[in-house]
């Protein structure tokens, strides 16, 4: 076994057993429980192929009474973004090819963009908003029962005049202690391999700077438990009768038209393994 045999080269095979088998019937030996549990759980957008019931499993089973957990809290966001690089570059180069019209091919690809989020890295020019939370739990007390449905509405004050191509989602997870670490997978914070999770809108609409964008947000698991169902719901705002430039979207000439784009519903299901 791998795990053994870094060990033994390290010179910790006196002070380290190694237990094969899953948290949710892996024992310790007789009368011993545990006083940190930590665990790499987090998958895409926090929820995504996460392992955090088997997490909770472990916790229940195996932490003594004032153990800790690492990570010990986890947050999950959300912000409206704007995505022209990447649509010129998957989207509007087929609408010339040698002189040949391929606009279908593009409206293709952006459907099937929209029935599953895309996994990127962006950049800080890329937000319209400042993020939003939209979900926060500890570990210490979460139950597998609390993210089986999350669902949060959200109010952004956009910054700058731009298009919104849709909404990102990214984690960061906190190490609590005397010397707090906090892993950042966010678009301010250096790369990782979780990157950023992109929810498409079926097309762009124009925003200006100090508009507001008010969404409501559902992510429903799956029967396979590690994999989420996630709705965004687009609101209006009741307060302010000018939705000029929130309920326009852009059509495949790039020209602004009115729309219904401010209530529609978006469905997107994470249904690949990515």
């Amino acid at each position: 076994m791998l795990s053994r045999k870094i060990i033994e080269q390290n010179g910790y095979a006196n002070c380290i057993t190694v237990l094969e088998g899953q948290a949710s019937d892996v024992q310790l030996p007789s009368g011993v429980l545990a006083d940190v549990l930590i665990s790499e759980w987090m998958g895409f957008y926090l929820l995504h192929e996460s392992m955090l019931e088997a997490v909770v499993t472990a916790r229940d089973r195996l932490l003594c009474s004032g153990g800790v957990v690492f990570p010990s809290t986890a947050t999950l966001y959300a912000c409206p973004v704007s995505l022209k690089e990447y649509c010129a570059q998957n989207f509007d180069f087929w609408q010339d090819i040698c002189g040949f019209d391929f606009s279908e091919a593009a409206s293709m690809m952006r459907q099937k963009s929209s029935i599953s989020p895309e996994v990127m890295s962006l950049s800080e020019k890329s937000l319209l908003a400042q993020p939003q939370p939209l979900l926060s739990i500890d570990l210490q007390y979460v139950n597998a029962d609390d993210v089986r449905t999350v669902v949060a509405s959200l109010d952004f004050v956009v910054l700058k005049n731009d298009l919104m191509h849709g909404f990102a989602l990214w984690f960061s997870v906190q190490f609590d202690g005397c010397h707090a670490v906090t892993l950042d997978t966010s678009p301010l914070a250096p790369p990782t391999h979780w990157q950023q999770t992109v929810i498409l809108l079926p097309s762009a609409l124009l925003v200006h700077r100090d508009s507001e964008v008010h969404c409501r947000m559902l992510l429903q698991q799956t029967e396979n438990h590690r994999r989420y169902n996630i709705t965004v719901e687009m609101l209006e705002d009741e307060d302010d009768g000018d939705d000029e430039f929130i309920g326009q979207e852009e059509n495949d000439n790039n020209k602004p038209q009115n729309s219904s784009a401010a209530t529609q519903l978006i469905r997107d299901t994470m249904n690949k393994v990515i």
